[in-house]
């Protein structure tokens, strides 16, 4: 599965609205790459609840596997991030804060294709982590693969259904 590429910046976050609904989380409006973005912190129903609560890692491996890196979004936004690791290259997991990317009504944002649906997340790193300050914003493409081996994938770190 070929790798797909990340840019990290530094950004800032600041609450634009409040949702009508208990369930939906406020959508957020977010500062990415120097321009505005909304998304909602945490699981939102029009986001696949494949990525959430269970971690997606490193070629699929489990999360106990020592040699996995992995990504847990939980529901209420929170999570961590581990980096691919290597030799002498092993870190603990760091606590990250997730966005759901929204368009400006708050249409959570989906590309959808035969093979696949993306979703996009916005990652913020609450600590610094490898080199990067505690507010460093990461892009991702969220998705879901169908086919004979159907996945949840983010960066390079997935799961099998």
């Amino acid at each position: 599965m070929p790798r797909l590429m990340t840019a990290a910046i530094v950004g800032t976050v600041a609450i634009a609205t409040t949702s009508a609904s208990a369930q939906t989380p406020p959508l957020i409006a977010l500062e990415y790459n120097g321009k505005p973005v909304n998304g909602y912190r945490g699981h939102h129903s029009d986001f696949p609840a494949a990525f959430v609560g269970t971690p997606l890692c490193e070629n699929g491996r489990s999360a106990s596997d020592a040699k996995s890196s992995c990504i847990l979004l939980n529901p209420d936004g929170t999570g961590t991030w581990e980096n691919d690791r290597g030799p002498g290259r092993i870190e603990p997991a760091a606590p990250i804060e997730w966005y759901v990317v929204a368009d400006q009504k708050g249409t959570v944002t989906k590309v959808g294709t035969t093979d696949r649906d993306t979703y996009f997340v916005i990652l913020k790193f609450t600590q610094s982590y490898y080199g990067a300050p505690a507010g460093t914003l990461r892009a991702f493409p969220a998705n879901i693969v169908r086919g004979t081996s159907p996945r949840a994938v983010i960066d390079s770190k997935y799961r099998n259904f």
